[in-house]
């Protein structure tokens, strides 16, 4: 960022070094020609209110299959992969459609009962050769989108609850990320909508449209797998010792001490509000209540019918 804006840090604090884990997702990519990109990967996230812990006394989450599969959620995205549309657009087109579940949804993946030409990948898998094969991704707030496009994929974006998401019903509220403005594909809100996207990615080829490749290239401009080499020599150069001036007798020795409380305080709070911002800055939402997120919890979240409850 430059220096005199509004933010609270400029360029003697940051560096634009790039993330480190964009290397490999670059170096995924290098085994991904054009004429081997054969997958629609559909990609959402999860949402809070489909994950409930068991009991109140329990820090073990749970999701009601049954009211899954009512769920605006699953009604949505079934709209788009079980679609006529969407299977023959993949057939007449030599490709795969598959599905990457949040982690905290993947427990209730089966009872989608999908077809069999639906692959449905987890996260034993390599998902950065998900990303690198992809023909186009479909996601709706994910963070994957960033990944994807990082490398030039194109992405359409499915936010049938848009307004429920970034009003603070999920984790967090909309940050500075405008999808309409800054996102690197279409917004869609409806199956239809999402289906006709897809179709129109597919269509143009292989890579993003004019439009979105433009954004691409503002928000990623160092794409040359250096980012890990750039990260470690800035944490050199700011690693650094600078040798601390003698102090001027008894009398500022307090002082001096007073000082170094003073910028310890300091570091203390600026780390705390880094780590505040983190999702802000990955992903233009602004985080929410610790215990919101079963992941957090190192916890599995799994599938909750009649039989399985106390």
């Amino acid at each position: 960022m430059d220096d005199d804006t509004a933010y609270r840090y400029t360029t003697r604090e940051v560096v634009l070094t790039g993330l480190p884990r964009f290397d490999r997702v670059l170096e995924a990519e290098q085994k991904y020609p054009p004429q081997r990109r054969d997958l629609i990967l559909v990609a959402p996230t999860w949402r809070t209110w489909l994950v409930s812990r068991v009991s109140t006394s329990s820090h073990e989450w749970g999701i009601d299959v049954e009211e899954f599969r009512r769920s605006e959620f699953a009604e949505n995205w079934l709209g788009v992969l079980l679609s006529d549309d969407l299977r023959s657009l993949a057939e007449r087109n030599g490709l795969t459609i598959g599905v990457l579940m949040h982690p905290n949804l993947q427990s209730v993946a089966p009872a989608l009962n999908l077809p069999p030409e639906i692959r449905t990948f987890d996260f034993e898998t390599d998902v950065r050769e998900l990303f690198a094969r992809a023909r186009v991704l479909v996601t709706d707030y994910s963070s994957m989108a960033f990944n994807a496009a990082y490398i030039e994929r194109p992405v359409v974006y499915f936010q049938f609850d848009r307004d429920r998401m970034r009003t603070g019903g999920h984790v967090g509220r909309g940050g500075y990320f405008d999808y309409e403005r800054d996102g690197y594909g279409p917004l869609t809100l409806t199956p239809g909508d999402a289906l006709a996207a897809v179709e129109e990615a597919v269509r143009l080829g292989p890579d993003p449209a004019p439009e979105y490749r433009k954004r691409i290239e503002e928000a990623f401009p160092a794409r040359d797998g250096r980012c890990c080499e750039r990260v470690v020599t800035a944490i050199k150069e700011s690693s650094k010792k600078v040798a601390r001036p003698r102090s001027f007798g008894e009398a500022t020795t307090g002082v001096t001490r007073e000082n170094d409380a003073l910028v310890e305080s300091a570091e203390i709070e600026t780390l705390a509000d880094e780590r505040a911002v983190d999702d802000v800055i990955a992903g233009g939402a602004e985080p929410a209540a610790a215990d919101a997120d079963p992941a957090a919890e190192g916890e599995p979240v799994r599938p909750l019918t009649n039989e399985s409850r106390d």
